[in-house]
């Protein structure tokens, strides 16, 4: 069927562009001494960076480029989500931050004490607001030798601790500190990428590529918390 065969018009449109890259990627192979780099798997996070900054650049030669180089390693082209223990680890936090505000919606007030109990002489007991004006703190749970009196103590510490832990802040501050660290990513990836496309020598070109690396390492480090 003819539905089956690429169009005219598209297949001279490949043929072309694909002499077009050939030109390119020779060109830089002279210039700067690249020859099968490309074909390393150590540089998944440099090639992604490399696609998006020279999308910005303009030349769509440089962006078929990396995408190919992508492609032959099955690379996508999005760079790489924060590693999976990362990301556990903040869905982790999410997750107990709900939990810690869904508990403060049902306490009336804090701190959650461990103290001798009212209605039974040295027994310890743990103590709370119970909402009521001019009440404040009330037992609400006597130890009878359950428990050990530190596991009590322990009980209301903990209580304490989560209550009073600002866990959006802290998921705030993460996603602050994730922001800053893909800033510092870009600037190394645009000055390496700027340094890099100049005729330098290959001690020098080496370098750049350490700089790309270490923009990949930093990306590395984020946390994933806004993904």
């Amino acid at each position: 069927m003819a539905d089956e065969a690429l169009h005219p018009l598209t297949n001279d449109l490949v043929d072309r562009f694909a002499l077009a890259l050939k030109e390119k990627l020779l060109a830089s192979q002279i210039k700067y001494g690249w020859a099968d780099d490309w074909a390393r798997d150590d540089w998944q996070e440099r090639c992604q960076a490399s696609l998006l900054d020279h999308i910005g650049k303009g030349d769509p030669r440089d962006v078929a480029a990396f995408a190919a180089f992508m492609w032959h390693h099955d690379w996508p082209t999005a760079t790489r989500p924060a590693s999976k223990a990362d990301s556990a680890l903040v869905g982790e936090l999410r997750e107990k931050a709900e939990q810690a505000d869904a508990a403060k919606r049902n306490l009336h007030g804090l701190p959650v004490l461990a103290m001798e109990s009212d209605t039974h002489k040295g027994k310890l007991a743990l103590w709370c607001d119970n909402g009521l004006a001019g009440v404040g703190q009330t037992c609400v749970a006597v130890n009878l030798g359950e428990f050990p009196d530190e596991q009590i103590k322990a009980i209301a510490a903990l209580a304490n601790i989560a209550a009073t832990t600002d866990f959006a802040a802290i998921l705030a501050a993460l996603s602050d500190r994730d922001v800053v660290l893909e800033e510092a990513a870009k600037k190394i990836d645009q000055r390496a990428s700027y340094h890099g496309d100049q005729d330098q020598g290959p001690r020098r070109q080496a370098a750049w590529k350490e700089a790309r690396e270490c923009a990949a390492t930093i990306r590395a480090l984020k946390g994933g918390v806004d993904g």
